[in-house]
């Protein structure tokens, strides 16, 4: 066991580590750079395990957008063969609280969600700690932090919450929107559809975009069709409706 001034010493050094990484996410220019850092503050937070994912609210339903993890991919296909979605205890806290949560015996209260816990263990996570973000009443995202389940056999002690865990939450979903990571249910769009799109959002009619663009008002017109027929839509301002709820625009 390290004396108190060491422990004193080693935790102030990687915290200082954990916050120069947290701060390096304004920076990031790509998906796999923030990947990269989450994947260092797990390390340097001594925790074996990591997940973000966030989702936009769309029509009352949650559609999947940015997810970054290292969880084991035995997990990640259980998961989704369980439908754990369902009954995730972490998820069900992240849509309605923005306080964080650590995982515990008093989280998984029903034996559907113990049964749950019992099968995450079996994959070889154990403790952990999650921290709910939300923004514009649409987005919602969580990053989670865990330990393996070898390490709680060890009865190592509890898993303490992170003062920097909520920054990282909010850093996280802010980056994931400036890099556009849209969300999974949004349909494919050409570099040409998006910017047609984007001028059909701002008022212009199909004559003004052909001048912006330089195309003939028929190939906007073409382009416009194509855009609302992804979008299984009638009308042009439909397509822009939706585009806006996905986080497309």
């Amino acid at each position: 066991m390290q004396p108190d001034g060491l422990r004193a010493d080693y935790d102030l050094h990687h915290g200082n580590k954990i916050m120069k990484a947290v701060l390096e996410m304004s920076c990031c220019k790509r998906v796999e750079d923030l990947h990269r850092i989450l994947a260092d503050i797990c390390d340097l937070a001594g925790f074996a395990f990591f997940c973000y994912q966030d989702c936009r609210i769309v029509d009352g339903k949650p559609v999947v957008g940015c997810t970054l993890l290292n969880y084991p991919e035995s997990w990640q296909h259980r998961y989704r063969e369980r439908q754990y979605l369902a009954i995730d205890p972490v998820v069900q806290h992240a849509m309605s609280s923005l306080a964080p949560l650590t995982w515990g015996d008093q989280i998984f209260v029903t034996e559907a969600e113990r049964e749950f816990r019992e099968d995450l263990r079996a994959h070889g996570m154990g403790l952990g700690v999650s921290f709910p973000a939300h923004f514009r009443h649409t987005d919602v995202a969580c990053v989670s932090f865990v330990r393996s389940a070898a390490e709680a056999d060890e009865d190592v002690e509890p898993v303490h919450v992170p003062s920097w865990g909520a920054l990282v939450a909010n850093l996280t979903l802010d980056t994931s929107r400036r890099l556009n990571v849209v969300p999974s249910g949004a349909p494919s769009l050409s570099a040409r559809e998006l910017e047609i799109l984007k001028w059909v959002a701002e008022g212009k009619s199909s004559w003004d975009i052909s001048r912006i663009v330089s195309l003939t008002e028929h190939g906007v017109v073409h382009h416009i069709r194509n855009i609302m027929k992804k979008f299984n839509v009638t009308s042009r301002r439909r397509a822009v409706v939706m585009a806006s709820k996905l986080g497309m625009l």
